[in-house]
């Protein structure tokens, strides 16, 4: 692999990974002889089988090696056998077509994955999201070759397929994907947490920027659904979902600078998400967490002490011990008895220290809606979420805390989805006919600081 002057690194097989569009693919190559510097003979393109115009045009090149499936295929399948039939002691770049490497982009992402030996997975930023300017590929190509590097990584908790670099002796450590699940991003997820689980770093790398053509589609999921093969993942891991999204409006709370040295426990931390984001927004925190499902822990321990167990059951292990915060994320909801859990968490938080705590809001006006139709569904997600045995509104979420002699210094509400017009008409009406707040129905969840001091109770 030709990398210019920036030193020797292992071999890079690039497999580009082709859904539809030959014009695209033929650009991608294009970017990657001649721009990139790969040589042809490690571009390994892969055609997925959902346009039949790219496997006629392959069978016409004689320069590229490619695999090509006759219709959609495992994705976890074809994977392994491109693994099998085209590399050796490689590490492998996995690439979807629509998607264009900028500037020094796979040596940064080869370089990150050579200097550290558990980084497993190095991955990409997207242009968007480091330039607010739209630009076509040679001026976004100029804009990174003349940008200000932000060297360094961030943690991550899944691994993206879109431009990812994945370390030879990761892949040794890991196996083959798991040919059981069909979705790119169910296969890339079990993958992840096989590696976190393995004590693997995954990171995205700040100064590796890709550039998105247009608006990845799951073609996969379109064609056989977005939740095929998931019982299969939620039965491996023993989990009902799978969160690696942080709540960073709960992490935006932490009024701490960057470089400063203080402590967290995250009760529920689930698979580690917040956790994640937390330890790459403030380095020096020392980070805790509490998890009733133990898969989960093991795999939010890549980011701080975590600890298996119930709060409800067995309280928290920490005698004797204070921290700055504690958080509840999404968590109070499927307490028994969130009022006593939150009174109890106060002795565990030092002079000024906070609880913050997301909670969602059984007033919003779609539930309302669904209320007056007769309706009360449970959902696998969302604010009627199955396993959720307690519900909240705004004036039972402020006198549970004040009862529990914490005084609130913020309370917030977050908002989801577009409105139409029908739906604001809807909430005025609400408000017309019961009085309160309009923020009542609008507030998808509750975003509450709540400082541990003493306060008189409200009854």
């Amino acid at each position: 692999m030709a990398l210019g002057s920036m030193g020797d690194f292992m071999a890079v097989k690039v497999f580009l990974m082709v859904y539809q569009n030959v014009e695209m693919l033929g650009l991608n190559l294009e970017c990657l002889t001649s721009m990139s510097g790969i040589s042809k003979e490690d571009i390994v393109v892969i055609d997925m089988g959902i346009d039949g115009r790219v496997g006629t045009w392959l069978k016409e090149q004689e320069e590229y090696d490619y695999l090509c499936a006759d219709k959609l295929e495992n994705y976890a399948g074809i994977l392994n056998a491109a693994v099998r039939e085209f590399t050796h002691d490689e590490d492998i770049l996995l690439l979807n077509a629509n998607t264009i490497c900028l500037g020094d982009c796979i040596r940064q992402l080869e370089k990150t994955c050579s200097l550290e030996e558990k980084t497993g997975a190095a991955m990409s930023v997207n242009f968007a999201s480091v330039c607010s300017r739209e630009m076509d590929i040679p001026d976004a190509w100029d804009w990174v070759k003349g940008m200000e590097e932000e060297a360094g990584t961030r943690l991550s908790l899944k691994i993206s397929g879109e431009c990812v670099l994945l370390a030879r002796r990761f892949l040794a450590d890991l196996g083959e994907f798991d040919g059981q699940l069909l979705l790119p991003d169910t296969v890339m997820l079990d993958y992840s947490f096989r590696g976190l689980n393995k004590k693997w770093k995954l990171v995205t790398v700040k100064d590796a920027v890709s550039y998105e053509l247009i608006p990845h589609r799951d073609f996969y999921a379109a064609i056989l659904g977005k939740d095929a093969g998931r019982d299969v993942l939620k039965a491996k891991w023993g989990m009902n979902y799978f969160n690696t999204i942080p709540n960073k409006s709960l992490v935006d709370v932490i009024d701490r600078k960057e470089d400063e040295v203080f402590s967290l426990l995250e009760v529920g931390c689930d698979c580690g998400a917040n956790m994640s984001e937390i330890k790459n927004r403030f380095p020096g925190a020392s980070l805790y967490g509490l998890e009733i499902n133990p898969d989960a822990a093991k795999i939010a321990a890549c980011f701080g002490e975590v600890l298996t167990g119930n709060i409800e059951e067995n309280g928290l292990p920490y005698e004797g011990q204070v921290f700055d915060y504690i958080l509840f994320g999404d968590v109070l909801e499927h307490l028994r008895d969130p009022e006593q859990v939150i009174a109890y968490c106060r002795q565990f938080l030092r002079p000024g220290g906070k609880v913050i705590a997301s909670i969602p809001n059984l007033m919003h006006y779609t539930v309302l809606k669904e209320l007056l139709q007769g309706d009360f569904t449970y959902q696998d997600t969302g604010l009627l979420d199955r396993t959720h045995i307690h519900f909240f509104t705004y004036n039972e979420i402020i006198r549970m805390f004040a009862r529990t002699g914490y005084e609130i210094t913020s309370c917030t509400y977050l908002m989801y989805g577009d409105m139409q017009e029908k739906d604001r008409q809807f909430v005025a009406e609400l408000k017309q006919l019961g009085g309160g707040e309009t923020f009542f129905f609008l507030a998808y969840q509750y975003l509450v600081v709540a400082d541990g001091k003493v306060s008189r109770g409200i009854s």
